[in-house]
């Protein structure tokens, strides 16, 4: 959080309107998070009272433009502040137009990534890795089972006879009490792995792209690395060994070399994504329904 409590000169002069307090000198430095210099105009100290505790006199810096009201950890150190029962809910009328317009592309399902596949190149000289599974905890064995059931249920992977390739598993806990299942490809498939070389944007690519945009959204696609389909030709290499048997990818899994470089590519060439950076939130949601991909509205 803000290191120093703040207001804009605009709310200055619309909380005392002609008789504004005189702003004092001030040597504090602001800077936002991304570098950039605030300009301080002034300081003052301010009567401040929470709830029914005594009345102190708080600093309070003045800055220039109309940026947000900022309540600093200076102010936090003096204001006993009863955490468990704040609560700040605000509905939006726009959120709700946006979600039922576009309620195709907030599906409480899993997408799939139409304009593409994902390809695995591998070294032909290095020899196929086949691993053993590992003992799975008998406290997680159940919740390993029902997430290999919801993950065959959903199409994400599908049992296999035979192969050269396989890797075993790791399973994650979760926040929710379930389980993350990723396939442990270092000892496999990463070693003989041809990475592409395509560049990952920077932070300060993005924005510079940004820069003189109006409205900015972000949209977190639910499952994004599952959403992405894999070419028949690289199911053989990302093959899971597990206590139930062989499985075979049939998206794009966790845990392999390749996703980063090839999601950041598909980014890349996916214009409505790049066009995100500085268009309407209307004209990527559009964008993303045709393209059958989902999104995880409760984190945009």
């Amino acid at each position: 959080g803000a290191t120093l409590s703040v207001i804009s000169e605009v709310t200055y002069r619309q909380m005392w309107g002609n008789k504004r307090p005189p702003l004092g000198q001030s040597k504090a430095k602001l800077r936002t998070y991304t570098g950039e210099e605030i300009l301080v105009k002034g300081a003052l100290e301010v009567e401040v009272r929470q709830g029914d505790q005594q009345q102190r006199r708080l600093p309070l810096l003045v800055t220039k433009g109309n940026g947000p009201s900022l309540l600093g950890r200076d102010w936090l150190t003096e204001l006993r502040l009863d955490w468990k029962n704040t609560y700040y809910v605000r509905e939006s009328p726009a959120l709700a137009a946006v979600l039922n317009d576009h309620r195709a592309v907030f599906k409480n399902e899993l997408g799939t990534i139409t304009c593409a596949k994902a390809e695995i190149h591998v070294n032909p000289q290095v020899p196929p890795s086949f691993h053993r599974p590992r003992p799975v905890p008998f406290a997680l064995k159940q919740k390993v089972e029902t997430e290999l059931e919801r993950l065959q249920r959903e199409g994400i992977i599908c049992p296999r006879q035979f192969s050269q390739w396989a890797a075993p598993i790791v399973a994650v806990p979760k926040n929710d009490g379930s389980v993350r299942l990723c396939g442990d490809y270092k000892v496999s498939a990463n070693k003989a792995m041809i990475c592409d070389t395509h560049p990952i944007p920077r932070s300060e690519d993005i924005f510079a792209a940004m820069s003189g945009g109006i409205s900015f959204s972000k949209l977190d696609l639910s499952h994004a690395y599952l959403q992405l389909q894999l070419a028949d030709s690289a199911r053989e290499y990302l093959v899971v060994n597990t206590h139930k048997g062989l499985f075979e990818y049939t998206r794009m899994p966790f845990g392999i070399t390749y996703q980063p470089s090839f999601s950041g590519q598909w980014t890349i060439s996916y214009k409505a994504w790049t066009t995100l950076q500085y268009i309407s939130t209307t004209f990527s949601l559009r964008a993303r329904r045709r393209k059958n991909t989902y999104v995880r509205w409760t984190r945009c």
